[in-house]
């Protein structure tokens, strides 16, 4: 059984948030769709109860945490990629 790091799994939580499937997921990065699922429940429960704590925000403030979240998701996603690159760059 593989052990992977918090900054992995939400990596990974986070890719799936911005629109890749779980079974893009795990071809892509070699893992069980119950491990992406599991992860998805636990980390996306986490991130809902911060945005519940504060239900008065302004539309605009929503719209400011929306990109910002689209912004960390699309630096993590390149983050993967420049890795598997890497790994890829190796294996040849």
């Amino acid at each position: 059984m593989k052990n992977y790091d918090e900054k992995f799994r939400l990596k990974i939580v986070q890719l799936y948030n911005a629109g890749k499937s779980v079974s893009q997921l795990c071809s892509e990065f070699d893992l069980k769709s119950q491990t992406v699922y599991a992860w998805i429940k636990k980390y996306n429960t986490t991130e809902k109860k911060k945005l519940d704590a504060n239900p008065q925000l302004t539309a605009a403030e929503i719209e400011v945490i929306e990109l910002r979240k689209k912004l960390e998701d699309q630096e993590m996603e390149l983050d993967i990629l420049k890795q598997a690159a890497l790994i890829m760059a190796k294996r040849k």
